[in-house]
């Protein structure tokens, strides 16, 4: 009699557990089962019941029920299911967002899908850039560094290889070059450096006329292989604003130093509405020195960084202006980088 007990209490539990097994597998009315995997496991949620019934594939499936409702031919169409493909893909964040927080979690192809692709979603590769601070190319890593090497040694490698994103182009890469490093006065982190910038500029939050704001220069030295800032020792009025005399610093003088981008301290936006912080707002002030300067220029509020930046086009020069590429906060604690975001704007990429 006990034995028929256990034998009893065995199969519910084996029933169950059966069952438990059967709910989570979305195609049990068809006889079939498959692992559904998510790209995240599990770190970010990749479904959404916004909609009881969306398509996989050639498959609609009820994913209240977990039941598979239709399989559809290639050649048929359907009007009824609706599709939120289009606003899921907004919640379900790139699970490599987290280790490069200066891009935003959605972009895809560094936002240039012309020049660049990614058919595997792997993190970025190393970016080579010449002695001139111009982008060549990238290797096959997945460091994200940003490197120095010699114009004709990088189209040498590449002839050879065929290519610089092979393991052998890559090695022979990285051997070739160095690595760039930010370095800044007094061995201070950029967040640091930035922060007191910003600190360095007054005004009473009242009048426009009060307002000095902070300039720095940001250049890249190509023998050391780092990046610099150098600030101007004079504030300057907002509406009257003029960029650091570029000849006072002497490797700019002797061409040892190649500039690559300017930054100034965006007080006086505190003056206005949150929708007038925005580069595209500050075009004809800010916009106009960009494209005349011939270099990126950054501004920072006391909430966003935003940039202007030049270009070369058959009409003469024009400006993209970039609404908020970071937040202030982000720059003061070192998840986003002036310097480096300088040297692609300035370098092409």
């Amino acid at each position: 009699m006990s034995f028929n007990r256990f034998a009893l209490l065995s199969l519910l539990i084996l029933s169950a557990i059966i069952c438990h097994a059967q709910v989570d597998n979305p195609f049990e009315s068809i006889g079939k089962k498959g692992k559904i995997l998510t790209l995240s496991k599990g770190k970010f949620i990749e479904t959404f019941d916004y909609d009881s019934v969306q398509r996989i594939g050639s498959v609609l499936i009820n994913i209240r029920t977990r039941r598979v409702i239709r399989l559809l031919k290639s050649t048929a169409t359907f009007q009824k299911f609706s599709d939120n493909s289009s606003a899921s893909r907004w919640w379900s964040p790139d699970p490599l967002g987290t280790k490069f927080p200066e891009w935003s979690p959605y972009n895809f192809v560094y936002n240039n899908p012309i020049r660049f692709t990614d058919p595997d979603g792997r993190a970025p590769w190393d970016d080579y850039y010449s002695k001139a601070g111009k982008y060549l190319g990238s290797d096959g890593a997945q460091t994200n560094n940003q490197r120095i090497i010699s114009t004709d040694k990088f189209v040498d490698i590449e002839s050879k290889n065929g290519g610089t994103t092979s393991a052998a182009a890559t090695s022979d890469l990285q051997a070739n070059s160095k690595i760039i490093t930010v370095s800044l006065p007094g061995g201070q982190s950029e967040g640091d450096y930035f922060k007191g910038l910003y600190a360095a500029g007054n005004g009473d939050g009242k009048d426009i006329n009060t307002y000095k704001e902070e300039t720095t220069t940001l250049v890249l030295d190509p023998e050391k292989a780092t990046l610099t800032a150098f600030t101007n020792s004079d504030k300057n009025n907002g509406p009257n604003f003029s960029f650091a005399d570029d000849s006072k610093i002497a490797g700019l003088k002797d061409g040892s130093l190649i500039k690559i981008g300017d930054a100034h301290t965006h007080q006086v936006a505190d003056l206005y509405p949150d929708a007038n912080r925005d580069a595209s707002v500050q075009m004809r002030g800010d916009g106009l020195k960009a494209a005349a300067a011939g270099v990126p220029l950054f501004t920072i509020d006391s909430k966003n960084v935003d940039a202007f930046v030049p270009h070369q086009g058959p009409m003469g020069n024009y400006v993209t202006p970039k609404d908020n590429i970071a937040t202030t906060p982000a720059l003061n604690n070192n998840n986003f980088s002036i310097l480096r975001t300088a040297l692609q704007y300035f370098g092409g990429k």
